[in-house]
């Protein structure tokens, strides 16, 4: 759009008057006849009706040329007009002279520009340098925007991020390895206790046998010299 200076109508002479009426009426106020200087020069123009006619319309009637300053007091009933209808909210939330506030207010770290046509504000922006990025980053997701940072610090930042979020992993890793391990050696204790218990159930169980066959053993020497490992556990 920036570089459209107007938009020409071709009213082609052989077509229907009542499809140019139906297709043109609409959009004829934003559109003037062009002269033709040499009606004759149409004539030689192959595809073209000598009795063609030409529209033109100015890029200024749909989008007037727009200056842009410094807001300044006297605009205040203008850009009130600009915001009201639009919406309340605004002035319900700041208060109805939250306007003049913000253009009396302006100084190095806060100015508000207004966009004017034809000698009617019909726009406004505030600028400042005191931002709470904190604030905004509460509100808005601004990870695409560097969280408004400089991108070198932002990029240590996410650099720092992946550190920690890779050590966190890591961490986590080490942490279910070691319970593992615990388990494991738990497990083991476990099992030797319990097997320890069965053993003792089982002697208390047989203890007149156990007794018994130990003296069976102890009362006989060359028995004792004969005994050997597999005999002990069998």
């Amino acid at each position: 759009m920036p570089d459209v200076i107007g938009i020409l109508f071709l009213a082609r002479g052989d077509a229907d008057e009542d499809d140019i009426n139906y297709c043109f009426d609409p959009l004829s106020i934003y559109f003037e006849e062009v002269e033709c200087k040499d009606p004759a020069a149409l004539q030689n123009v192959r595809g073209i009706s000598p009795t063609s006619r030409v529209f033109f319309s100015s890029r200024v009637l749909m989008l007037p040329f727009i200056e842009v300053r410094q807001a300044k007091q006297e605009d205040h009933d203008d850009l009130a007009d600009v915001f009201n209808n639009q919406s309340e909210t605004v002035t319900e939330a700041y208060g109805e002279y939250f306007l003049a506030e913000l253009i009396a207010a302006q100084n190095s770290d806060n100015k508000a520009l207004v966009a004017q046509v034809k000698d009617k504000a019909v726009g406004l922006m505030g600028l400042t340098n005191e931002v709470d990025t904190s604030l905004l980053h509460q509100c808005f997701e601004l990870d695409q925007y560097d969280c408004l940072l400089k991108p070198d610090f932002m990029d240590a930042i996410r650099k720092r991020r992946e550190y920690l979020v890779w050590k966190a992993e890591v961490d986590a890793e080490q942490k279910r390895i070691e319970f593992l391990k615990q388990m494991k050696q738990e497990t083991l204790r476990v099992n030797k206790v319990a097997q320890r218990i069965v053993l003792q159930e089982y002697m208390i169980e047989r203890a007149e046998d156990i007794y018994k066959e130990i003296e069976e053993w102890t009362g006989d020497e060359e028995k004792i010299k004969g005994l050997t490992r597999e005999i002990v556990d069998g």
